[in-house]
């Protein structure tokens, strides 16, 4: 009982099925997203099995904390969590004020996205251009369209192709 030596280190193991597996060395080797590579790398060699913490970092190139906060998601979430890259979202000023735009637009409906500019300008104190005001607005479904000026200059096109 004595001569029996116990592992200094857990060793790092974590069951992937096959398409689990082969979704995770695909990002590995082709992912277009450097922190999706990053992820698939660390879940990859976890899957794969190493001795410990240190061999994992050492193997898929990261540091200590990413590998073992990935190792908790993917526990928690599965394979999603090779997906979740949340640092370089930041949540849009729009969104702060969600259900007062909403809300406000309800009361007086806009007709123009200049127009909720202006109403933005004025009651939240929100200076911002059309664009992402459009891309805000599209996303939470209440336009979807094309302004009237780019679907005109589109038949003038198609109009001198034939």
């Amino acid at each position: 009982m004595g001569d029996v030596k116990m592992p200094k280190y857990k060793p790092i193991r974590i069951k992937l099925n096959e398409q689990e597996d082969a979704e995770v060395y695909y990002q590995k080797v082709c992912g277009k997203n450097e922190t999706v590579r990053r992820h698939a790398r660390i879940l990859y060699y976890a899957g794969q099995g190493t001795a410990s913490m240190k061999e994992l970092c050492q193997k898929a190139e990261c540091d200590y904390g990413t590998a073992r906060l990935l190792l908790e998601r993917y526990e928690k979430d599965g394979i999603t969590a090779m997906y979740q890259c949340r640092r370089g979202k930041k949540p849009g000023r729009l969104d702060e004020y969600e259900k007062e735009i909403e809300e406000e637009l309800d009361r007086h409906p806009a007709k123009s996205v200049p127009e909720i500019i202006v109403m933005l300008k004025e009651k939240f104190e929100i200076t911002i251009t059309a664009t992402p005001v459009r891309n805000w607005l599209k996303k939470r479904g209440i336009i979807t369209d094309k302004p009237k000026r780019c679907r005109q200059k589109q038949m003038k096109r198609r109009r001198n192709i034939f």
